[in-house]
């Protein structure tokens, strides 16, 4: 089930980011660290109610920060989007339920 986040979600979120953080770095990949994202991101996404949270019995285990901010690279880019558009931030699955097409029904559920 995907549903908006609420403050309740943040303690669950914030662990599996860092679960997702260590396999990221386990696999090489360098993209989050420490810094970024963080608690106080995501309790920002929550209270802006930009944050999406994908549950299975219970337990979350995915999440994403949906809004119209993108990074000026953006600009250069040739879209075939009509102005405004929403653009995925943070989406990430737990590690022990990747692989099940849950990133795939974020990203369609944000379509």
């Amino acid at each position: 089930m995907i549903r908006k986040a609420n403050q309740s979600d943040i303690i669950q979120a914030s662990k599996v980011l860092e679960e997702v953080k260590i396999d990221m770095l386990r696999e090489g990949v360098d993209q989050w660290d420490q810094e970024y994202p963080n608690e106080v991101v995501l309790t920002q996404d929550i209270d802006k109610e930009q944050a999406f949270i994908y549950e299975e019995q219970g337990e979350l285990v995915a999440y994403m920060a949906l809004n119209e901010k993108c990074d000026e690279e953006y600009n250069d880019l040739n879209w075939n989007t009509s102005i405004p558009f929403l653009v995925i931030h943070r989406l990430y699955v737990k590690p022990a339920a990747q692989g099940k097409g849950i990133s795939s029904k974020m990203i369609r559920y944000a379509e």
